[in-house]
């Protein structure tokens, strides 16, 4: 199971249940998946008040990082198809720059390299 299917998981408890949770230490991943998504917020501390609003805000990082980059690879992809490498290679450079999210970045990243490995 990856770490993201624990996210999604939480996301859908409610606060209770997240802040039982959290007491227990029954959210071991949290620290990893800060790390892909949010490493920013690594330093903040982490209460049992601010655990659930942590939990829905990294959901939403996860859930809005994953359109977005589906929606580049859409995009590049028919670039590619068309022989607009420079294109292709723009459309990921943006969103890398808009994207704050490591695991998203990286994807990006390796599908720009082999796009640029092919121009």
């Amino acid at each position: 199971m990856h770490v993201f299917d624990l996210l999604r998981e939480w996301a859908s408890r409610d606060e209770a249940t997240i802040r039982e949770m959290w007491v227990r230490g029954s959210l071991a991943a949290l620290p990893e998946i800060i790390e892909l998504l949010a490493p920013e917020r690594q330093t903040q501390e982490i209460t049992d008040d601010s655990i659930f609003d942590l939990i829905q805000f990294l959901y939403g990082l996860y859930a809005s990082g994953s359109r977005q980059l589906g929606e580049a690879i859409i995009i590049g992809s028919d670039y590619v198809d068309q022989g607009d490498f420079e294109s292709a290679i723009r459309c990921y450079e943006q969103f890398i720059e808009t994207c704050h999210s490591p695991f998203y970045q990286r994807i990006a990243k390796a599908r720009l390299h082999v796009i640029r490995d092919k121009s």
